[in-house]
């Protein structure tokens, strides 16, 4: 997670007694939803921002690497790929963006941070894929960037809650 700036932490032989607990269980539960889709907008920022990094650094690649005498964003295969890398990201920025509105303004952005989160999220892994895909046989290398990008995709994308459990919560709100 070297890109991502996330680091984590663990409490050892912590015990709390019921008269030092801050907050009742339902409350805890409560609070602990609320959290969950906070970060969930922070989590889909960063998915965001390590789609869009793959993406540059595919744009940037196409246009210097030259096969059979030309650049390989020539070529209308890797132009696809480019494509559909780029219209994920713009997609997934239109939800991220519209969940931290909802939450700017106060209004409830439940939903909204849980879909941002779950587009946000396939979009960095698949722009990861090709960007490694646009990078060829350098894609695996540590020369480039684009290894680490899709290993921090995949770690965040995972993070906190798995994108089945995800796609729970969001059926759930749905059929409330």
């Amino acid at each position: 997670m070297r890109a991502a700036g996330i680091v984590g932490f663990e409490y050892k032989d912590l015990r709390l007694m019921g008269d030092k607990c801050l907050l009742s269980a339902d409350k805890a539960v409560h609070l602990l939803k609320k959290i969950q889709d906070y970060s969930n907008i922070g989590f889909s920022a960063i998915s965001l921002g390590i789609a869009q990094a793959a993406f540059d650094a595919s744009v940037k690649y196409s246009k210097e690497r030259r096969q059979f005498g030309r650049a390989i964003c020539e070529f209308p295969m890797v132009q696809e790929m480019l494509v559909d890398m780029k219209t994920r990201i713009e997609a997934a920025r239109l939800f991220v963006y519209d969940a931290a509105a909802k939450f700017d303004k106060g209004q409830d952005y439940s939903l909204s941070a849980n879909i941002a989160r779950l587009i946000s999220g396939d979009a960095a892994v698949f722009s990861g894929i090709t960007a490694i895909q646009v990078h060829g046989g350098y894609g695996y290398i540590k020369d480039y960037p684009v290894e680490r990008f899709l290993r921090d995709a995949k770690t965040v994308q995972v993070l906190q809650e798995p994108p089945h459990d995800l796609k729970s919560r969001i059926a759930k709100e749905l059929l409330s």
